[in-house]
Order: structure tokens, then C-alpha cells, then sequence
């Protein structure tokens, strides 16, 4: 009886001994698990921080475009209004001429 009390008592404890182990080594999985996912969502979140960045770069460059644009199409109608006065002027001063020319005619 004895005999059989300590073969009880020891199988008992190698039985605690084997869920001991497994739970250890199931802990050990779940926590391998858990740094593999934190990992992967650390490198997305950091997909998704870069994504953003290059969207707003790319938004600020294509703003930036549009008012060197803007300050092209300005500069070219001043330009283009200043050719306008300078052809205007040169024709006063032709029909003066021609005036002046008729007058010394006369």
C-alpha cells in the first residue's frame, strides 16, 4: 500500500511536472506570438507614418507648382500688358509724327 501510495504520489507529480511544462512552453508560444504581431503592426504603423508623409510631401509639391504656375501666368499677362502699353505708345507717337508732318506740309 505504501508502494502504491508513493507510485500514486509520484505519477500525481509527474503529471503536475508535464502541465507545468506545457503551460511554460504554451506561454513561451503565446509571447513568441504576441512579438511577432507587435512587430508587424510597429513595420504597418510605420507603412502607414511614410504613406502619410509621401502624400503630404507630394501635396505640398503639387501646391507649390500650382502658384509658381499662378506667378508664371501673372508674370506673362504683366508682361503681356506691358507689350500692349509700349505698342500703344509707339503708335501716339507715330500718329504725332504723321501730325507733325502734315502740319509742316501745310
Amino acid at each position: 500500500r505504501i508502494q502504491a501510495a508513493q507510485r500514486g504520489r509520484a505519477a500525481r507529480a509527474r503529471v503536475a511536472c508535464e502541465r507545468t511544462q506545457k503551460n511554460e512552453a504554451a506561454l513561451r508560444v503565446q509571447r513568441l506570438h504576441r512579438g511577432t504581431i507587435g512587430r508587424k503592426r510597429a513595420a504597418a504603423e510605420r507603412q502607414l507614418v511614410e504613406q502619410a508623409e509621401r502624400t503630404a510631401e507630394e501635396k505640398r509639391q503639387a501646391e507649390a507648382e500650382r502658384q509658381a504656375e499662378a506667378e508664371l501666368q501673372a508674370e506673362v499677362e504683366r508682361l503681356a500688358e506691358v507689350e500692349r502699353l509700349a505698342k500703344a505708345e509707339r503708335q501716339a507717337e507715330a500718329e504725332r509724327q504723321a501730325e507733325a508732318e502734315r502740319q509742316a506740309e501745310a
